[in-house]
Parts: C-alpha cells; sequence; structure tokens
C-alpha cells in the first residue's frame, strides 16, 4: 500500500467587515493565496464566530455600526478562549488617526485600506509564525 501525502492544514482567518465589497474582496484574496477564510459583517457576530470556529487569526474592520472593532477586540482579549488569536486591523482610519489607534489598542497591526495585497500577506504571515501572547 502507497504511502499518502499529507496535505498542510490551511490555517482560517475570520475577516469582519461591515462592508459586503470589503468582505468580497478579502474573502476572494486570501482564499486564492490558500486560506480558509470564514467571515462576519458586525463586531457581535465576529466575537461569536471566534469563539465557536477558534481561526488562526482575525481581521477586523474598526468602523462598524454597533460594537466597533477595537470594542470587539477588546472582547475578544477578555475571554480565555480568543484572547491569544492575533488580529489585524485593516480601517480607513489608520491613515489620519494611526498614532492615536496605536495608543488605543497597544501591541496591534494596523493596515490602511484599501489595503495593499502585499503588506497584507507580510503581516498575516508575521503573525500566524509568531503569534505572540
Amino acid at each position: 500500500m502507497k504511502a499518502r501525502k499529507l496535505l498542510p492544514v490551511k490555517k482560517k482567518i475570520l475577516i469582519v467587515d461591515d462592508s459586503p465589497v470589503n468582505l468580497i474582496l478579502l474573502h476572494r484574496f486570501l482564499s486564492r493565496v490558500g486560506y480558509n477564510v470564514i467571515q462576519a459583517t458586525s463586531g457581535e457576530e465576529a466575537i461569536r464566530m471566534a469563539g465557536k470556529e477558534q481561526p488562526d487569526l482575525i481581521i477586523l474592520d474598526i468602523v462598524m455600526p454597533g460594537i466597533d472593532g477595537l470594542e470587539a477586540a477588546s472582547r475578544l482579549k477578555d475571554q480565555s478562549s480568543t484572547r491569544t488569536i492575533p488580529i489585524i486591523f485593516v480601517s480607513s482610519l489608520v491613515k489620519k488617526h494611526s498614532s492615536m489607534l496605536k495608543k488605543m489598542a497597544p501591541g496591534r497591526s494596523f493596515l490602511p485600506k484599501p489595503f495593499k495585497k502585499r503588506a497584507l500577506l507580510k503581516e498575516i504571515r508575521e503573525h500566524l509564525e509568531n503569534p505572540g501572547p
């Protein structure tokens, strides 16, 4: 009997954005480069899905109705089951308010919208290879 070659496990990424267009663009791009992508359209849904699905990484918009991305991230870090999941913020606020955002959420990655594919992939790989605390 021939030994089967094991395929690498695809890393799971949760993308969270209230814009259907942004979700489609991110989903297509990340799927094409080999990630297993799940998505949420609100901070509340992101918290529920992260607890249930246990993604390897979360890409989170900041400006959303209801619970915004910063609050959702804070709640995710307060839960033991989601505390260690790395988060990358992607937002149109980053260019204008990067220093303020870094004070509000120290140790997090922030990428501006529209995102550059190469920069996003670099951040994703860095967080997946070195997840940190």
